[in-house]
Order: structure tokens, then C-alpha cells, then sequence
């Protein structure tokens, strides 16, 4: 048997071990099976590291999830909705593995880094007992090395730190750049050891939840680095949004931080106890504020869940859409929700950067951002970047996270989102959203090609390979 009669054979035998084994979209699996088809071999490997699925030890996961749930026992106020809608996504919201929903909570908003950064500094040199830390990406620049120094000086006083970072974010970091920083109250954990580490490095813990003393929480799109100060000219001014949380929500990030902590220590370590206070896992009530909150974390056994709660709540849409993405790359489902938005007269505004950090993403959001423009959605382009990752429903939904509007958020990484139902929260949002709008230009396809001319082609290799990441 000569070689090549070898290579078509065994590409043969993968193609059917993926027809039948392999439980993908059907619109993925052509595609996936036309590359197959043009590649044989090399095509299953990069299919290996990019289709298959994110790799996780469910025994140890489900040992981890079941202890952590153990300890947080303790309940919300059980308040009857009298909102039929409102109770309709709320339940599957929880059906798709989010928390139940807390009502205490006070929330501000954060719109640079100069203000977060400064918030966050002050929070943990105030710490008293415990420092959570989940980051997708830690920079080994100035910044990550002031944070660092000051997580050491706080594990010299006796507060327990724990800081859990995704290692496929960090790439470019020197080696060695956390290694220095030992210390028995400081422990470092990154997401998926060297064995899980290659195997998953598609797929990416894009989570951001900072939890101190379990009374205060930030979630939402900034990373630790100096380009998030607006200091990279490239993605300069850069705009994002972080949410600080005081009250009954802080409680469901703090389960959701040790979770995520323990399941990567577990994969290295013998689990054996979970280091944490109890002061620090109470639910404390803002009895001043009442914000409803719930959050819904990709979950590792319900396919694609924060895309479907996010398809679920633009279902409600009977006036008003407002979006905030760095990018708009999405799938037929979610291309197909919101053109149905568009042709039953509900006002889209999407809101996506001028500059960006990546050429080729950035092809298939104008290409997604065209199409919708087509149909009679505002697109503006914010002067600067843009890494908010917002939507408003009407007047009473708003979700704020770490998860963009593209088919990587959707399928690939471990995010986290805060639903938020309050006309108050609402409002406050579109304001922040009406300011932007005048440091934003309106697109056009004239806009489109008077600055983007030369990416014609990107636009459509793009839009055709997302969908198969």
C-alpha cells in the first residue's frame, strides 16, 4: 500500500469517526468536512485544537462544584415576581445553570482604567481577610508588577490571596513573572496545567471577578495592563466597563471565583480543603439599595448558555436594543434574532470600536456590522477602543460582563454575566451610552470604505472560519 492511498484511508476513517461521534451543528460539520476533505490529516489536527471542544476532568469538576455549593448554603429573600416576563427569564436563566436572583445590591460603574484601577488598588490594601483575583489576562508590565507587589505586601499581613489566571492569555508574559512572588497566604493557579494546556488552547477562561472580604466583587471587561490605562497608542483612548458590587451578588461571584480556583488547584494539588473564611461567604445585604442581579456562568454541561440567555432576553425586545462590542462576529442564530429585531421595528444601536486590537476579527465585525446597517440598525464607531460588553433591553433589562457578541464568547470561552433588572440601572446605562455616542461617528458603507478599503477580502475569509472555531 503506497503512501498516499495510506494518508486517504486513514483521513476516511477520521471523517466517519466525526460524522458519528462527533455532535456538532450541522452547518460546522460541512464545513469542517470540506476542510477534512482539501487537508487530509493536517486538517484533524488543527481540528483537534480548535473544534473539538474545551477538554475538563468532570469527576474532579463535579467533586469541586458539589463541595463549594456545600458551603454556600444560604439563601436570598424568596420574593414572588409579579412580572410574567420578567419570572419567564428568570427561570431560564436558571434552567441554564445561572444563580438565583439577589435583590440587595448597589452597583458603580467604571469607564477607564485610571478610575478601576485606582477603586481596585484602594479595595485591597483596605483588604481584611481574604483577596479573590480570576483574570484572562495578567500583563508583566508596570502595572502587573505594582499588583503583584501589592498581593505579596497583603499575604505578609496574614490576608489570603488567591489569584487565578488563564495561561494561553499570558503568552507573550516572561517566564518566570509570578514564580517570584511565594508566599504561604499567596497562592497562584493557572487555569489548565501543561497537559490541559495545549489541548484547550482554543478555548480560554475569559472570566474577570475580583472578590474582596466577600463584600465587595468587580465584573466586567478589564484585564491587568497598561494598554487598559489608554497608554497603547494603537487602542487609545481605551474604553471599557467594570461594575463594583456591594451586597447579596457579591456572594454568587465569590462561589463562582472558588470554583473556577479549586477545579484548577484540583487538577495539580490533592483536593483537600477549601481555604477560605466563613466571614467571607455570608450574604451581606445593601439594605439602602435594591438592585436585582443574577449571573449566569458558561457551564461546562449546558451547551452555549450565555448566548441562549442572551437570545432569550433580545426575544423581549419590543422597543429599544442598545449593544456595546469590541466584536460583532456572530452566528446564523444570533444574526437571524436580531434582523428579526430589525424587520419587526425594534431600534438596534450597535455600538463597535474605530480602532482595533486585531485586523482579522475586526474584518468579520464590519462585515456583521454591514449587513445589520443594511436592515436599519445604527452602527456607531467609537473614536478610540471600545471593550464594553453591554446590552440594554427597553427600559428595564440591562447585562453587563465579560462576554462579547461573537461566536468566541458564545462557544468557546468561560464567561460570566450580570443580568440586571432595574429602570433605574436602565437609565443611568443609556446615559453612559449617550455620552459615547458623541465620541462615536455614525457608519455608512461610504465610512466603511473611505477607512477600511483595503479589507475587502478579509471580510469574507473571516465571516467563513469563525464559525468553524
Amino acid at each position: 500500500m503506497n503512501i498516499k492511498l495510506l494518508i486517504y484511508l486513514i483521513n476516511t476513517l477520521l471523517i466517519l469517526w466525526f460524522i458519528f461521534y462527533q455532535n456538532k451543528d450541522y452547518r460546522n460539520s460541512i464545513k469542517w468536512l470540506l476542510f477534512f476533505l482539501l487537508i487530509p490529516l493536517f486538517s484533524f489536527v488543527i481540528y483537534y485544537f480548535l473544534g473539538q471542544g474545551i477538554k475538563v476532568n468532570k469527576k474532579k469538576y463535579l467533586i469541586v462544584e458539589q463541595r463549594i455549593n456545600n458551603i454556600f448554603s444560604l439563601k436570598s429573600d424568596n420574593k414572588k415576581c409579579t412580572n410574567y416576563s420578567l419570572e419567564k427569564l428568570i427561570n431560564t436563566n436558571i434552567s441554564l445553570k445561572a444563580s438565583q436572583i439577589t435583590f440587595y445590591n448597589d452597583i458603580y460603574y467604571f469607564l477607564d482604567g485610571d478610575s478601576y484601577y485606582s477603586s481596585l488598588i484602594n479595595d485591597i490594601k483596605l483588604a481584611k481577610s481574604s483577596i479573590h483575583i480570576e483574570i484572562y489576562i495578567f500583563r508583566d508590565d508596570d502595572f502587573g508588577e505594582t499588583i503583584m507587589d501589592i498581593l505579596l505586601q497583603k499575604a505578609n499581613e496574614g490576608i489570603k490571596v488567591k489569584l487565578l489566571y488563564d495561561p494561553n492569555g499570558n503568552l507573550l508574559n516572561k517566564r518566570g513573572f509570578l514564580k517570584k512572588y511565594k508566599h504561604p497566604n499567596l497562592k497562584i493557579v493557572k487555569y489548565y496545567p501543561s497537559h490541559y494546556q495545549i489541548r484547550n488552547y482554543n478555548y480560554r477562561n475569559h472570566r474577570k471577578i475580583i472578590v474582596i472580604d466577600g463584600k465587595i466583587a468587580y465584573l466586567g471587561g478589564f484585564n491587568f495592563g497598561v494598554e487598559y490605562l489608554s497608554e497603547d497608542d494603537k487602542v487609545s483612548p481605551f474604553r471599557d466597563t467594570q461594575m463594583k458590587i456591594k451586597g447579596e451578588g457579591v456572594y454568587e461571584l465569590q462561589r463562582q471565583f472558588l470554583i473556577d480556583f479549586y477545579y484548577a488547584y484540583s487538577l495539580i494539588h490533592p483536593f483537600v480543603d477549601v481555604d477560605v473564611n466563613l466571614s467571607d461567604i455570608v450574604l451581606y445585604k445593601e439594605e439602602k439599595k435594591k438592585v436585582p442581579m443574577q449571573f449566569i456562568s458558561t457551564s461546562y454541561f449546558v451547551r452555549e448558555n450565555v448566548k441562549r440567555s442572551k437570545l432569550k432576553l433580545l426575544s423581549y425586545a419590543k422597543k429599544e436594543v442598545y449593544i456595546q462590542t469590541p466584536y460583532l462576529i456572530l452566528d446564523v442564530v444570533m444574526m437571524e434574532q436580531i434582523k428579526l429585531l430589525l424587520l419587526s421595528g425594534v431600534k438596534v444601536n450597535i455600538m463597535i470600536p474605530l480602532k482595533y486590537d486585531k485586523k482579522i476579527p475586526y474584518c468579520a465585525s464590519l462585515a456583521c456590522a454591514r449587513e445589520l446597517y443594511n436592515l436599519g440598525a445604527k452602527i456607531y464607531l467609537y473614536e478610540g477602543f471600545i471593550h464594553s460588553k453591554v446590552i440594554i433591553v427597553d427600559d428595564f433589562y440591562l447585562v453587563v460582563g465579560s462576554s462579547n457578541l461573537d461566536v468566541r464568547s458564545f462557544s468557546l470561552n468561560l464567561e460570566t454575566d450580570c443580568f440586571i433588572y432595574s429602570y433605574n440601572e436602565v437609565s443611568r446605562y443609556k446615559n453612559i451610552y449617550n455620552i459615547d455616542i458623541l465620541n462615536s461617528i455614525e457608519y455608512s458603507p461610504y465610512i466603511e470604505e473611505k477607512l477600511f478599503k483595503s479589507f475587502k477580502i478579509g471580510k469574507r475569509i473571516y465571516r467563513l472560519i469563525s464559525s468553524l472555531m
